[in-house]
């Protein structure tokens, strides 16, 4: 019986994994760039609150450019972020923002799953 291609499998993930990284690093980049003009005049800075989600926005925005070099990390500064950020913000959208925004730690993780060598779970 023939093997599963699994270097394939770890190739298209890992591609997909970053595709979605960086397509979302470009969507939600934009509009963190939108909201800094919140902060262009320092006499009418906002609350704290919007401080604390432009930095939990930053922080995903971050895992996204993190897990194009490191993997593992950057899936978990996205977790973390996309959570965090969308649990104060999203509002009544709160679980689409972060379902859409966790798109690539799916992929990085069938992509270690498959890494031809990695240890698997026995049948």
């Amino acid at each position: 019986m023939r093997k599963p291609a699994f270097g394939l499998l770890n190739r298209l993930a890992l591609l997909a994994a970053r595709a979605a990284s960086l397509a979302l690093f470009l969507i939600w980049g934009a509009f963190f760039l939108e909201h800094l003009v919140w902060f262009a005049d320092p006499a009418a800075w906002p609350g704290p609150e919007v401080w604390l989600a432009q930095g939990l926005h930053l922080a995903l925005l971050l895992g996204y450019l993190l897990s194009l070099f490191s993997e593992r990390l950057g899936a978990a500064l996205i977790a973390v972020g996309a959570v965090a950020f969308f649990g104060l913000t999203g509002g009544g959208d709160a679980l689409t923002f972060t379902l859409v925004s966790l798109l690539p730690v799916p992929f990085y993780v069938l992509g270690w799953l498959s890494r031809p060598g990695s240890p698997r779970p026995e049948a």
